[in-house]
């Protein structure tokens, strides 16, 4: 489990104030950044349905370097941060979609 002065925090854009300051004093940080998400939402998004059936048409692409880019689903998000919340790891840590994957256990 997350030890005293540990925050664990997925975000996108941009952190004020005094939650940047509780990020900075917090002895384990660890931020998720998905890429795409994909799965079920309660608002259709036009927009973000096209990129996933691009994404998963043209998966190929998104090798190497580029693998960080590939679409996630956001249970596979949640995982992680559950996952990742039961360590005791002190310091930061910053996860991609790659990476996020790779720290999420097979639930079968």
């Amino acid at each position: 489990m997350t030890g005293k002065g540990a925050l664990l925090f997925g975000a996108s854009g941009l952190v004020g104030g005094e939650l940047l300051k509780c990020l900075l004093e917090a002895d384990e940080l660890h931020i998720f950044r998905p890429s795409l998400l994909t799965g079920a939402r309660k608002e259709f998004r036009g927009g973000e349905k096209a990129a996933i059936v691009l994404s998963r048409i043209f998966i190929f692409l998104f090798v190497g370097p580029l693998r960080r880019y590939r679409p996630i689903s956001a249970n596979a998000v949640a995982r992680g941060m559950y996952t990742v919340a039961q360590t005791n790891k002190t310091g930061t840590f910053i996860y991609n979609s790659d990476q996020i994957n790779v720290c999420v256990p097979d639930f079968g």
